[in-house]
């Protein structure tokens, strides 16, 4: 990384069972923060949701708990210590 940013993500990426979500640090400066979306993960179980949920809630803001929800077995929102916002929920057969 350039001189100044040794702090920033250069690439990170976070493999799942079927593919893989990628991302980076803007090191040109001038795009605002993550605000206003989230990135939805789905999973098939409420061990493996909940699982999920609580790596990326380490040193983060939950801001809703996982828990069973009227439409799903386990689902919460949290922002994570990157300020990136997610969605963890458990998919239910249609």
């Amino acid at each position: 990384m350039p001189a100044g940013n040794e702090n920033m993500v250069m690439h990170g990426v976070v493999k799942l069972a079927k593919g893989q979500i990628f991302g980076s640090d803007d090191v040109g400066g001038g795009t605002p923060a993550m605000a206003g979306c989230n990135v939805h993960l789905g999973y098939e179980s409420f061990d493996t949701g909940k699982a999920a949920f609580d790596a990326l809630a380490k040193d983060g803001e939950v801001r809703m708990p996982f828990e069973k929800q009227f439409w799903s077995p386990g689902f919460g929102a949290l922002t994570d210590r990157f300020g990136i916002r997610w969605m963890i929920d458990v998919d239910t057969p249609a």
